[in-house]
C-alpha cells in the first residue's frame, strides 16, 4: 500500500502527468482497495479504508490544482525576490512567468510578447506551471528611464491573463549595463583580451555568457574588479579568445544574470579615448575585436634584390 500511494504521489509531479492519468490511476486503486487479498481479515477494512482516503486525498489535491483556470500567478526576473519584473533596455532579461495549466512542452505552444515583440521561450525550462523566455532589445528609440510594457502570454492560441495584477516588463536604464571598450582590441584566437565597463554583477558566475562573435570567451579570473555595484565604477574581466574563431572582426557581448541582461554600446566616438567598437577598413560597418590571421610559415625566406620572388 505505501510502495503505491508513494508511486501515485510522485508521479503526479512529472511533466506530462495530467488528470486524466491521474484519475485513471485514482480508479484502480479504488479498485484495488475493494479486491486485494491476502491480509488479515480484522485489519482489511481498517487497511482498505487508508488506501481510499489516501487516494481520495491526492486525487483531491491534484484536481484542486488543476481545476483552476488557466493563469498567471507571478511574474519576475529574478528568482530571489518578489520585484517588478525589469531589466536591460538591450534585452536578455530572462523572465520567469508561474501560474496554473499552461500548455504541455512536449505538444503544445506558449508565446510571450512584451510591447508587442516576442520573448524568446527557453523549452528546456518551461513546464505546465511555468514559462521562460528571454527579453529581446526595446524597439523604442526613445531613451526613457522606465519603460513599461505590456507583456502577453499566450497558451495554444488563448491569451492568459492574471485576476491579481496587469502582467507588465519594465525597460529600465538603471538595469542596463554597458560596454564601454574591449583592451587590447585585437590578438590571435586564444589571446586574452579585457572587457571595461558595467555588469552589475560582482562574480562571472552570474554572468550568463561571454561572448565574441558566437564563441564563448572563456574567463581566465572569476572575480569581477567592481568594488561597488551601486556605483558607476568600472568593471573589468579578462577572457581568452575562442580558438574557433577564424581572423575577422566581430562584435563582442555578455547577458548579466537577475535583473539586467545584455549591455549596451556606447555610440560616442572620440579619436582620443580607446573606443568600443571600431570601423571596419571596407566600411562594411563596425567591430569590437578583431582576430589577426596566424603565420606559420614563410617560403621562399630569401629572393634577389630585384624583386619578383613569390611568397607563400
Amino acid at each position: 500500500r505505501a510502495l503505491i500511494l508513494s508511486l501515485l504521489n510522485g508521479l503526479q509531479h512529472h511533466r506530462w502527468w495530467t488528470r486524466i492519468e491521474h484519475l485513471r490511476l485514482t480508479l484502480l486503486l479504488v479498485s484495488l482497495a475493494f479486491s486485494f487479498k491476502g491480509v488479515d481479515t480484522m485489519a482489511r477494512p481498517k487497511a482498505r479504508v487508508q488506501l481510499l482516503l489516501a487516494v481520495l486525498l491526492l486525487g483531491g489535491q491534484e484536481y484542486c490544482r488543476t481545476a483552476q483556470a488557466q493563469t498567471i500567478t507571478r511574474i519576475v526576473s529574478d528568482q530571489k525576490t518578489s520585484n517588478p519584473a525589469q531589466g536591460s533596455r538591450a534585452g536578455g532579461t530572462r523572465l520567469w512567468i508561474s501560474g496554473f495549466d499552461f500548455a504541455d512542452p512536449t505538444s503544445g505552444v506558449s508565446e510571450v510578447y512584451i510591447c508587442g515583440q516576442p520573448c524568446d521561450v527557453v523549452g528546456f525550462l518551461t513546464s505546465m506551471t511555468l514559462v521562460v523566455c528571454d527579453t529581446r532589445a526595446t524597439t523604442s528609440s526613445v531613451e526613457e528611464s522606465v519603460q513599461v510594457c505590456d507583456l502577453r502570454l499566450i497558451v495554444n492560441n488563448q491569451r492568459l491573463a492574471s485576476a491579481s495584477f496587469t502582467p507588465t516588463f519594465q525597460y529600465r536604464v538603471d538595469r542596463t549595463p554597458w560596454v564601454d571598450h574591449l583592451y587590447p582590441p585585437a590578438g590571435t584566437s586564444n589571446s586574452r583580451t579585457r572587457f571595461q565597463g558595467k555588469t552589475f554583477v560582482r562574480d562571472v558566475r552570474q554572468l550568463r555568457s561571454i561572448t565574441i562573435g558566437d564563441q564563448q570567451c572563456n574567463v581566465i579570473d572569476p572575480n569581477i574588479d567592481n568594488e561597488d555595484i551601486n556605483t558607476d565604477i568600472f568593471w573589468g574581466v579578462t577572457c581568452a579568445v575562442s580558438d574557433e574563431l577564424p581572423s575577422g572582426y566581430y562584435n563582442a557581448s555578455f547577458v548579466s544574470e537577475a535583473n539586467f541582461g545584455r549591455p549596451e554600446i556606447s555610440l560616442d566616438y572620440d579619436v582620443n579615448k580607446l573606443q568600443p567598437y571600431y570601423f571596419k577598413p571596407d566600411g562594411s560597418g563596425t567591430y569590437m575585436y578583431q582576430v589577426y590571421p596566424v603565420i606559420t610559415q614563410i617560403s621562399a625566406q630569401t629572393g634577389g634584390v630585384a624583386g619578383g620572388t613569390v611568397l607563400t
